[in-house]
Protein backbone atom coordinates (compact mmCIF):
# COMPACT_ATOMS: atom_id res chain seq x y z
CA UNK A 1 0.00 0.00 0.00
CA UNK A 2 0.95 3.34 -1.38
CA UNK A 3 0.44 6.68 1.47
CA UNK A 4 0.52 9.47 -0.20
CA UNK A 5 0.23 13.48 1.59
CA UNK A 6 -0.53 16.57 -0.39
CA UNK A 7 1.83 18.94 -1.28
CA UNK A 8 2.10 22.45 0.53
CA UNK A 9 3.92 25.30 1.18
CA UNK A 10 4.70 23.70 4.31
CA UNK A 11 6.62 20.63 3.18
CA UNK A 12 7.57 21.11 -0.56
CA UNK A 13 11.42 21.19 0.82
CA UNK A 14 11.18 17.62 1.20
CA UNK A 15 10.06 17.12 -2.34
CA UNK A 16 13.54 16.97 -3.89
CA UNK A 17 14.31 13.55 -5.95
CA UNK A 18 11.27 11.89 -3.91
CA UNK A 19 8.29 10.11 -5.65
CA UNK A 20 4.99 11.87 -5.87
CA UNK A 21 1.24 11.47 -7.43
CA UNK A 22 0.00 13.94 -9.98
CA UNK A 23 -4.43 13.53 -10.01
CA UNK A 24 -6.63 15.12 -12.45
CA UNK A 25 -10.49 14.17 -13.53
CA UNK A 26 -9.09 12.53 -16.46
CA UNK A 27 -5.47 11.53 -15.73
CA UNK A 28 -2.59 10.07 -12.68
CA UNK A 29 0.61 9.89 -12.62
CA UNK A 30 3.23 9.02 -10.88
CA UNK A 31 6.71 10.57 -10.93
CA UNK A 32 9.65 12.27 -9.18
CA UNK A 33 9.96 15.86 -7.66
CA UNK A 34 12.71 18.02 -9.52
CA UNK A 35 13.09 21.37 -7.73
CA UNK A 36 15.17 23.76 -9.66
CA UNK A 37 15.42 27.48 -8.11
CA UNK A 38 12.00 28.27 -7.70
CA UNK A 39 10.43 25.92 -10.10
CA UNK A 40 9.08 22.82 -8.98
CA UNK A 41 7.80 19.88 -11.86
CA UNK A 42 7.10 16.16 -11.25
CA UNK A 43 8.32 14.27 -14.20
CA UNK A 44 7.65 11.24 -15.34
CA UNK A 45 10.54 10.94 -18.19
CA UNK A 46 12.04 13.35 -21.13
CA UNK A 47 8.60 14.00 -22.61
CA UNK A 48 5.83 14.18 -19.66
CA UNK A 49 6.26 16.18 -16.88
CA UNK A 50 3.76 18.45 -15.13
CA UNK A 51 4.51 22.20 -13.65
CA UNK A 52 3.84 22.42 -9.51
CA UNK A 53 1.21 25.12 -8.82
CA UNK A 54 0.12 25.93 -5.55
CA UNK A 55 -3.19 27.14 -7.07
CA UNK A 56 -4.21 23.84 -7.95
CA UNK A 57 -5.28 21.93 -4.55
CA UNK A 58 -5.45 18.29 -3.92
CA UNK A 59 -3.36 17.95 -7.57
CA UNK A 60 0.11 17.19 -6.21
CA UNK A 61 0.83 14.24 -3.83
CA UNK A 62 3.91 12.89 -2.24
CA UNK A 63 4.74 9.27 -1.63
CA UNK A 64 5.40 9.53 2.40
CA UNK A 65 5.00 6.05 2.97
CA UNK A 66 5.06 2.15 2.05
CA UNK A 67 3.16 -0.09 3.92
CA UNK A 68 3.51 -3.92 2.98
CA UNK A 69 2.24 -6.89 5.47
CA UNK A 70 5.22 -9.70 5.96
CA UNK A 71 4.24 -13.17 6.16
Amino acid sequence: MLIFEQVTQQNIHLCQQKFGLYTEEREIMIGRYEIKNVLVDLVLNDFKKHKFDFKKQMTFWKLFAVYQHVV
